[in-house]
């Protein structure tokens, strides 16, 4: 059985005078959540969100559009939960990788619509919306993303990248400008 966290829960019986338990185990995953009306001073709670999707993601030392420190950031197995709203972010990159059976997920919050807009309206070099380079098992999920500057997300421009999902999601509206395109896969290995 597992508790709320999505830890395995210990039990213990007793069976003809022999105690049996089940040891706990931690997944160690944790749910975050992004709001218009959040603040990056904040917990990431569902009651105290983050405001920035880049806060959740990304990294002081990745180049990242906002510079953080923020030792909370998404690691295997985390969730991020985004809010219903429009979010005007680009260069959104990952930190951290997920594993195989604990992917780094960023996907709406559940009956909402989340619509992370680049911000663009006219070719400004590349600047895609989600930048997903030299990290693995991250998962996309019902999120609308648009217009990015020549790409909406970038697949292993620079470094492979690989086990990246994204599903139930309206990718749309990237702004032209030559070898453009809504997903951009590179040739350094994607998967």
């Amino acid at each position: 059985a597992y508790d709320a966290a999505g830890n395995v829960s210990v039990q213990s019986a007793s069976v003809n005078g022999t105690t049996q338990i089940a040891i706990s185990v931690s997944t160690g995953s944790t749910t975050y959540y992004v709001s218009t009306t959040g603040n990056d001073s904040n917990p990431g709670t569902q009651s105290l969100p983050w405001r920035n999707i880049a806060y959740a993601t990304c990294a002081a030392a990745y180049n990242c559009p906002i510079q953080t420190s923020n030792p909370n950031r998404l690691k295997a197995g985390d969730t991020l939960y985004i809010r219903g709203g429009t979010y005007v972010e680009h260069g959104i990159l990952f930190a951290n990788s997920g594993t195989l059976g604990n992917p780094i997920t960023v996907k709406s919050f559940p009956g909402e619509t989340a619509v992370i807009d680049g911000g663009y309206t006219v070719a400004s070099g590349r600047n895609p919306v989600f930048e997903i380079d030299g990290v693995h098992y991250i998962t996309l999920d019902s999120l609308t993303i648009r217009r990015g500057s020549t790409i909406n997300i970038a697949l292993a421009y620079n470094r492979a990248t690989t086990n990246i999902t994204i599903q139930n999601s309206d990718i749309k509206e990237f702004i032209f400008f030559d070898n453009s395109a809504n997903i951009y896969v590179g040739t350094s290995g994607a998967n």
